[in-house]
C-alpha cells in the first residue's frame, strides 16, 4: 500500500482544498476508487477525522483505490458548497492524469459519507445526469448515519442548516 497526503484537487485562490489517497500497493488493471467524506455536522472535521484514515488504508490494503476528502465547513461557507467541494473531487479523479496516476477506473468511483458526509455524498448522488463515469456523477454512495428523507420534498435537497437539530 502506499499512501499521498495533502493533495490539493481544489483551489480558488482563496481557499484550498485537499485529499489523502490510499493505494493498492499493486493492480493488475485500473481499480475501483470510493471517494470518504468526513462527518462534524457541516462545521467540524477534516480528512484524517472519525477514523477515515483507518478506512482509507484498509481500503488499499483490500486493493482498492481510497481518497479522503477535506471540504469547506460551515458557517462560513453554506450548502450546498460541501456537495460542490465533494464533485469537484470526483471530477479532479476522472481528469486523465489522475486516472493514470492512481491507475483507477473512472466509471467504478463510489463514496462512502459518515453523518453529515453522509448527507453530503447522498446529495451528489442526486445530481447530474448522463453516464456514470462523466462529470461528477459517482457508482455508488454507502450513507453511514446520515439523515435520508426520501420524499418528493426531501429529494428536491432542501438546505440544511449550519447548526443541524440534534436527532439523537
Amino acid at each position: 500500500m502506499r499512501i499521498e497526503e495533502g493533495l490539493t484537487y481544489w483551489s480558488d485562490g482563496e481557499d484550498e482544498l485537499a485529499l489523502d489517497a490510499c493505494l493498492p500497493a499493486e493492480s493488475q488493471e485500473p481499480t475501483r476508487a470510493v471517494v470518504l467524506v468526513h462527518g462534524g455536522g457541516f462545521t467540524e472535521g477534516d480528512r484524517d477525522s472519525e477514523g477515515l484514515r483507518t478506512l482509507c488504508e484498509l481500503t488499499a490494503e483490500l486493493g482498492e483505490a481510497a481518497f479522503s476528502i477535506d471540504y469547506r465547513l460551515a458557517p462560513e461557507h453554506t450548502y450546498p458548497a460541501q456537495v460542490d467541494d465533494l464533485a469537484n473531487a470526483v471530477r479532479w479523479l476522472r481528469d486523465p492524469d489522475q486516472v493514470e496516476r492512481f491507475d483507477i477506473d473512472p466509471a467504478r468511483i463510489g463514496v462512502i459519507g459518515s453523518s453529515a458526509g453522509a448527507i453530503i455524498a447522498q446529495s451528489l448522488a442526486t445530481r447530474g445526469e448522463g453516464p456514470l463515469d462523466t462529470g461528477a456523477r459517482v457508482a455508488a454512495v454507502a450513507s453511514l448515519s446520515g439523515v435520508s428523507v426520501m420524499t418528493p420534498d426531501g429529494l428536491e435537497l432542501g438546505r440544511p442548516s449550519a447548526q443541524p437539530p440534534n436527532w439523537c
